[in-house]
């Protein structure tokens, strides 16, 4: 299955349950009460919505390595002796010599 399917499926499958449980609820909850209830319901929507990072980590190893990367620079990740660093480059050649032999930032 491609990741594309399986968030597609998520998606359907929360979504409409999402609708269909906040229409129930307005329709049968007290006002008073409204906010409350509709508040601890919204964790079936989250759950559709931040499903995507955990399909893309599981499915495609070039999502995964990008993931891994990113958490590294986390505190409680593995300490790498790097940080990523993302450069504009500019259009002039010369610009782009002087980038390329650029030292890159060290952790501290």
């Amino acid at each position: 299955m491609k990741p594309l399917t399986v968030i597609m499926f998520i998606v359907i499958f929360t979504w409409p349950i999402t609708v269909i449980l906040f229409a129930l609820v307005r329709t049968y909850v007290p006002p008073e009460n409204l906010t409350k209830v509709s508040l601890y319901m919204a964790w079936i929507f989250f759950f559709g919505v931040s499903s995507h990072y955990f399909v893309f980590f599981i499915f495609s190893k070039d999502y995964k390595q990008a993931f891994l990367r990113q958490l590294s620079c986390l505190p409680c990740g593995k300490k790498s002796s790097t940080v990523p660093v993302i450069r504009m480059l500019g259009t002039k050649s010369s610009s782009l010599a002087k980038l390329k032999n650029a030292p890159l930032p060290r952790n501290f």
